[in-house]
């Protein structure tokens, strides 16, 4: 897993979340005060270019236009029962969400009318703290495009969790039979309002990611099942300004931190800078309705 956390952040820092684990409504729902219209990023030396553009419809999130270069990639649109998700269409597959009441019980990805994984979701109160994934033979299907079959996660889990799991899973799918089945656990530790730890283990080896936060304001906050995220900005109420990576398997260590530019507590500009390498990496830009 020693390329993980590089992987991790490169996804990060062009995505965000749609939902939150922490919400006291119920899971699926998300209805912010601050609605996200567009994203932009900026890699140092490069040109600012559009990478998310959100569509919104009758309060709700009807889709993510997501853009590679500045060139249209690819879109991600979610269905409602009522306020609350029930799926999220990707092309070639889609993931369904089961629920108990008003909490996140159960979700399946479906890819090119394989099943390619479930996921059981455990909570304590109103906050989800483990997810156990499945993950089953679609080899053949998803040989060279795992992390799509994870990337409809963005705005259902951290947007971390779904850089991890795809690199996880890539990694799992090397070393095992074609048609052996995978199974791993994510663990999620709170502090109050923001995650503290996010933990992954296969087989004896973990992955940890420690996370510290300033006190202002996470537009992403109150959405349903939180998403991938260094700023894991689905779960947690502030802003994350560092995060650090270690591995029990083979020791990796990695640090990085983000500094914002806020107008009346919320951000509208966050950079990057890897601690480890000494050496800044993007500016995601935020626009707002």
């Amino acid at each position: 897993m020693k390329k993980m956390f590089s992987i991790v952040v490169s996804l990060l820092l062009v995505s965000a979340v749609l939902f939150s684990f922490t919400s006291c409504h119920k899971d699926g729902v998300y209805t912010p005060k601050k609605k996200i219209s567009r994203i932009y990023t900026q890699i140092s030396g490069q040109a600012k270019m559009l990478t998310e553009q959100w569509t919104w419809k009758d309060n709700l999130l009807s889709k993510i236009d997501y853009y590679y270069n500045g060139t249209y990639s690819h879109t991600n649109r979610y269905q409602y029962d009522g306020k609350q998700l029930t799926e999220v269409l990707i092309e070639e597959g889609k993931i369904r969400f089961t629920y108990d009441g008003s909490k996140l019980e159960k979700m399946e990805m479906w890819f090119s009318g394989s099943l390619f994984w479930k996921a059981k979701v455990t909570h304590e109160g109103n906050k989800i703290v483990e997810i156990e994934f499945t993950e089953y033979d679609v080899y053949t299907v998803m040989k060279s495009s795992r992390s799509s079959a994870y990337d409809a996660l963005k705005g259902v889990l951290p947007e971390s969790s779904c850089a991890h799991i795809a690199e996880l899973s890539k990694k799992r799918a090397a070393k095992s039979a074609k048609t052996g089945v995978e199974v791993w656990n994510l663990y999620y530790t709170y502090d109050g309002n923001n995650i503290k730890e996010e933990r992954y283990v296969v087989s004896g080896e973990e992955d940890k990611y420690t996370y510290t936060y300033d006190k202002e304001l996470n537009p992403f906050f109150n959405l349903l099942v939180g998403g991938q995220s260094y700023s894991d900005y689905e779960f947690s109420k502030n802003n994350i300004i560092n995060v650090v990576y270690t591995n029990n398997y083979d020791g990796d260590y990695a640090e990085t931190e983000f500094s914002y530019v806020y107008e009346k507590s919320y951000p509208v500009e966050r950079t990057t800078y890897y601690v480890t390498g000494n050496s800044f990496g993007v500016t995601d830009y935020y626009e707002y309705e």
